[in-house]
C-alpha cells in the first residue's frame, strides 16, 4: 500500500531545532512533503486561556510576523533547494495569523490525497527508522487511524521529565502526532489536537478516537521522541512571555544547577501543580538527539530502565547483536548467573558497545558500558505478538544477530541459541512452550557442556552437527575461593551452626535426586551429630520438608558473598544430581575448597573429572560421606577441586562466545535458516 506522510511544522523562532529535520527527512524511502507554517499566532481559540496568565506576543522575538533568528532565512534556503518536497505557509509581512488553529488548517488545502498526517513540532525530534516503523504500522493495520506516543521531555539541556501521567506526559490527550488522513477532513482544535471527519451517518467524529495506536504500542516499536521544549534561554524567556509564566526563566536557571538525583519540577515551574519528577539525561541514560547528530551518529529510538527513552546505539553503527533479557523477568537463578558472569566480561572487554540488551519492564540488571532498550513484559499464552514486536525492534535498530537469554524468538532474524539442558526432554517435564520454536528458527547454537550437545543432537537431529558448539560455563575465582578461618566462625556464629554440617543446593524438580540425599544423611546426622543445610533458594517440600520436620535438616538463606564461606565451612557439598545441563554448583563449590559427592550423570563427570566422589544409589552415597570424613581424602579432594575449578572460566567462556558472535555477524549477507510460514508472516506484516 502506497502511504505517503505528509509532515506539518508551526514554527517561530524555530533555532537550532529546526535545522534537524531535513536531514531525516530526505533519507525517507516513502514518499513525503513537509509543510512548514511560519510566523507569529495571536492568544486566540485554543491558547486564549494565557492571555488571562498574563500572557501577550513578546514583541522582540518576531518582525512583521516573522522569525527573527534566523529560521525564515533557513526556511527560504531550503524550500528553493527542495521545491517539491517543502511548502512555506505565510501571512502577508505585518499579520499575524488567527491563532494556532489557523497555521495547522493552511496546508490541508494543498494535501489532495489519503497520506499520514504527522505533527512534527521544530523542538520534537525523530529519528529516520522511527518514522519508518511508525508508517509500516499504519501500512499494515489499515483500521488504524492515529497514534499516540510517549516522550522525553526535556526541561534543560541535560534535564528531562523522570515520570509519566503527569505534566507533559498525560496520556489522555498527550502526545498525539499522527493520522490517517483522507482529503476533507478538518482541524476542529489545535491544543490539544483534533482532527475530525464526518462519517456516512452524516456525524462528524474525532478521527483520534477510531482505533489509534496506544502508548504501550508505540513505544514497543521503540517510538518514544524527544521534546526539547526547555533547553534553551531563548525557548524559556518565549513561553514567559507568550504563556504568562512570570519568572520562569529565572526559576529555569535555578532548576539547572539542582544536582539532585530526582526533583519536584512544581518547585521551580509554578504553573506545574502535580508531583512531576526531574532527573538529569545521565541518569535516564538518554543522549539528545542533536548532541548524537553533531557527531555525526545520528541515534535510533532510545528507552530506559523505567520504559521511558535512553540512548540505543547509533545508525552509522547498528548493534552487532541484540539479547533478550527475559530470563531476569523469569527468574534469578543458574541462568541469570551465566548470563550476568558473560555480560559482564563483556563489559570488561569493551564489547558491550556493540550490544544491544532488551530490558524487559526494568527486570534488566545494569552492566558498564552496556545499552539497553526496554520493552513489555514476556507473556504466556501471547507468543506471536512476543515474537512480532521483537521482529520490528531488530529491523528497526538494524541487528546482525538475535540472542534471547531463554527461549523468546522473532519471526525470521538470524539467531543464535544457547541450550543450558535438555531435562523437560528427558524427564517429560513440561516444556516450555518456546523452547522448541525457538529451535527450530535458530541458526546456530551454543551449549554449555559436550553432554548438552549430544543432547541437542539427539532430540532435535534436524539440527546440523556443524551448527553448534561447546562453550563451557565458568566460575568467578574472586568470589568463589577459600574462606578463612575467621569468615567461617563469623557465618557459624551469625546463623548458629554448631554442629559439622553438610550442604544441599538448587530447588529443582526431583531429578535434583535431593530424596537419596535425606536416605543417606538421615540415620548418620542422629547417630554422629551432622546437619544439612538447604540453601536451595526456593519453596521446600517432599523429602526436604520431611527432612525439616524429622530435625535433621534446617534451611538457610544465604546471601551470594556468603555462599562461598558456608561451601568452605561444609564437610561437602552433596549433589547427587540425576542430570546436569552443566553443573555450575559442583564448580562454585570445588573453587570454594569444599569436597563434592556427585553423581555422574548428564554434564557432572564431563566438569568434575576425578575431582570429586561419585555416588549412584544411597548405600555408595553412605559410603562416600563416611570417605569424605577421612583427613587424607578430605585433602585430595580439596586439592583436586581448587586445581579443577581453575579449568574453568567465565573469561573465556564469554570470550569464545564473543568469537562466536564476531563471526555470525560477519558472514556476509548471511540469511537465517528459512522458516517458510513465519517469513511469509513476515512478509504480510512488515
Amino acid at each position: 500500500m502506497s502511504l505517503p506522510i505528509h509532515f506539518f511544522t508551526i514554527v517561530l523562532d524555530g533555532e537550532p531545532y529546526i535545522r534537524y529535520h531535513l536531514d531525516v527527512l530526505k533519507n525517507l524511502s516513502c514518499p513525503w512533503h513537509w509543510h512548514i507554517v511560519e510566523g507569529v499566532a495571536e492568544l486566540t481559540h485554543d491558547t486564549a486561556w494565557s492571555v488571562a496568565a498574563g500572557g501577550k506576543i513578546p514583541e522582540n522575538r518576531y518582525q512583521e510576523g516573522r522569525s527573527v533568528d534566523g529560521t525564515s532565512e533557513y526556511l527560504d534556503q531550503i524550500s528553493k533547494l527542495y521545491p517539491d518536497k517543502i511548502s512555506v505557509y505565510r501571512k502577508p509581512l505585518g499579520q499575524n495569523w488567527d491563532g494556532k488553529i489557523e497555521m495547522v488548517r493552511a496546508p490541508l488545502a494543498n494535501i489532495n490525497q489519503e497520506c499520514l498526517l504527522w505533527q512534527i513540532d521544530s523542538d520534537e525530534l525523530w529519528t529516520l527508522k522511527q518514522i519508518e516503523t511508525m508508517r509500516e504500522m499504519f501500512v499494515r493495520e489499515p483500521h488504524r487511524h492515529a497514534a499516540y506516543f510517549w516522550c522525553h521531555y526535556f526541561v534543560g539541556p541535560d534535564k528531562v521529565i523522570a515520570t509519566r501521567n503527569c505534566y507533559a506526559q498525560n496520556p489522555n490527550q498527550e502526545w498525539l502526532r499522527c493520522w490517517r488522513y483522507q482529503p476533507g477532513m478538518e482541524w476542529v482544535a489545535h491544543e490539544p489536537p483534533v482532527l475530525s471527519v464526518t462519517a456516512f451517518d452524516g456525524n462528524r467524529y474525532n478521527v483520534a478516537s477510531i482505533n489509534p495506536f496506544l502508548h504501550n504500542e508505540t513505544e514497543s516499536a521503540g517510538l518514544v521522541f524527544q521534546h526539547m521544549s526547555y533547553t534553551t534561554e531563548a525557548q524559556v524567556r518565549f513561553k514567559e512571555e507568550y504563556y504568562g509564566y512570570a519568572g520562569a526563566l529565572d526559576k529555569w536557571r535555578a532548576l539547572q544547577n539542582d544536582q539532585a538525583p530526582y526533583t519536584l519540577l512544581r518547585n521551580y515551574f509554578p504553573w506545574v501543580t502535580d508531583s512531576t519528577l526531574v532527573e538529569s539525561v545521565k541518569q535516564a541514560g538518554i543522549t539528545p538527539l542533536m548532541e548524537a547528530l553533531n557527531k555525526n551518529a545520528a541515534s535510533i529510538s532510545n528507552t530506559s530502565p523505567k520504559g521511558k527513552t535512553e540512548i540505543i546505539i547509533s545508525d552509522s553503527s547498528s548493534p552487532r547483536i541484540v539479547i533478550d533479557g527475559v530470563f531476569f523477568q523469569l527468574n534469578t537463578t543458574g541462568i541469570a548467573r551465566v548470563w550476568s558472569s558473560i555480560l559482564k566480561v563483556w563489559g570488561d572487554s569493551g564489547y558491550l558497545s556493540e550490544v544491544l540488551l532488551l530490558d524487559r519492564a526494568g527486570t534488566m540488571p545494569r552492566f558498564a558500558g552496556a545499552q539497553y532498550q526496554t520493552i513489555p513484559a514476556y507473556r504466556s499464552g501471547h507468543i506471536d505478538e512476543d515474537r512480532m514486536m521483537l521482529q520490528g525492534l531488530l529491523d528497526n535498530v538494524g541487528a546482525g544477530l538475535f540472542a534471547s537469554t531463554y527461549y523468546t524468538s522473532p519471526l525470521t532474524h538470524k539467531t543464535l541459541q544457547m541450550v543450558y539442558d535438555m531435562i523437560p526432554e528427558i524427564f517429560n517435564y513440561g516444556l516450555d512452550p518456546e523452547k522448541h520454536p525457538a529451535f527450530s528458527r535458530a541458526d546456530y547454537f551454543c551449549c554449555i557442556s559436550e553432554n548438552t550437545r549430544a543432547d541437542l543432537h539427539r532430540f532435535f537431529p534436524e539440527i546440523p552437527t556443524d551448527a553448534s558448539e561447546v562453550i563451557h560455563c565458568g566460575v568467578d575465582l574472586e568470589r568463589f575461593k577459600p574462606a578463612t578461618q575467621e569468615q567461617v566462625i563469623d557465618l557459624r556464629s551469625k546463623y548458629g551452626l554448631n554442629k559439622p554440617y553438610f550442604i544441599l543446593v538448587g530447588h529443582g524438580g526431583g531429578y535434583k535426586n535431593h530424596k537419596m540425599v535425606v536416605d543417606a544423611l538421615s540415620s548418620l546426622c542422629s547417630a554422629q551429630g551432622f546437619e544439612l543445610l538447604l540453601a536451595t533458594g526456593g519453596p521446600i517440600a517432599g523429602e526436604l520438608a520431611s527432612a525439616l520436620r524429622s530435625g535433621i535438616a534446617r534451611p538457610i538463606n544465604l546471601r551470594d558473598e556468603e555462599l562461598s564461606v558456608a561451601y568452605s565451612g561444609a564437610v561437602a557439598l552433596a549433589y547427587p544430581s540425576l542430570y546436569e545441563g552443566f553443573g555450575l554448583p559442583v564448580l562454585e563449590a570445588m573453587a570454594s575448597g569444599c569436597p563434592v559427592i556427585s553423581n555422574d550423570k548428564g554434564s557432572l563427570r564431563e566438569v568434575c573429572a576425578e575431582a570429586v566422589l561419585y555416588a549412584h544409589n544411597v548405600r555408595e552415597l553412605t559410603e562416600a560421606i563416611c570417605e569424605v570424613q577421612k583427613p587424607s581424602t578430605r585433602a585430595r579432594l580439596i586439592t583436586a577441586g581448587l586445581t579443577r575449578a581453575k579449568a574453568f572460566s567465565w573469561e573465556n567462556c564469554a570470550k569464545k562466545l564473543w568469537s562466536r558472535v564476531v563471526s555470525l555477524t560477519s558472514e556476509e549477507k548471511a540469511a537465517p535458516r528459512a522458516h517458510r510460514d513465519d517469513a511469509e508472516l513476515h512478509d504480510a506484516i512488515f
